[in-house]
């Protein structure tokens, strides 16, 4: 049984030499934070909204092309990442770009019978405090909303316009995601993810 043991440790210490040892080290990313928008509308010309057979498509150019005003002042806009195979050096190529401001996606609906509606809008948001694109200056992505639906930044195009002058109160919730393998660190906004490592040995 000793000479058991004692072959077995002088095997891993080999296997160790040769391979190497694997450790696990802990890596803290920041979390994916996903901004949801309530806009509502008291005055909405609800009976020409319904007619518009592809009003979802015009309200979210609509919405992003306001974003993005407001990107080019303050980054708001979080990256969103696309993968391109490119066939022909059999390579998958990651681009970061924050163009669609963090996946935007935007519905909208009539909440009463009379003219009441209500614009949703949810997109990936940088985290705060977000920077000023020409300043050393900082602030908060509900700060710069809140300041620009006072100033009709969701009335930006025309076609906005049927749905009159919003409330300038917003709807704002946030929350935290974490990408696969990824484990999000109770109470904070950071992400967790094991990798194991090889530490070889010349």
């Amino acid at each position: 049984m000793t000479n058991f043991i004692l072959f077995f440790i002088y095997f891993l210490n080999l296997f160790l030499q040769i391979f190497g040892q694997l450790t696990t080290q802990t890596l803290l990313e920041p979390a994916v934070r996903i901004i949801r928008l309530q806009v509502l509308y008291p005055d909405a010309d609800i009976e020409t909204v319904n007619k518009l057979p592809n009003w979802n498509s015009i309200m979210r150019k609509s919405v992003l092309a306001s974003l993005r005003f407001v990107n080019k002042h303050w980054l708001i806009c979080g990256e969103s990442s696309n993968e391109q195979i490119n066939l022909d050096k059999k390579q998958t190529i990651i681009e970061k770009t924050s163009s669609d401001c963090g996946h935007l996606q935007v519905t909208g609906e009539q909440l009463n019978k009379q003219k009441l509606y209500r614009l949703n809008a949810t997109f990936i948001a940088n985290m705060d405090p977000i920077q000023n694109s020409k300043s050393d200056s900082n602030s908060t992505v509900h700060s710069v909303l809140l300041i620009g639906i006072k100033g009709g930044i969701f009335q930006y195009t025309n076609a906005m316009k049927i749905l009159g002058k919003p409330n300038t109160e917003l709807g704002f919730e946030e929350a935290f995601f974490c990408y696969p393998e990824q484990e999000l660190i109770e109470g904070s906004n950071y992400c967790n993810k094991k990798q194991i490592k090889t530490n070889t040995k010349n």
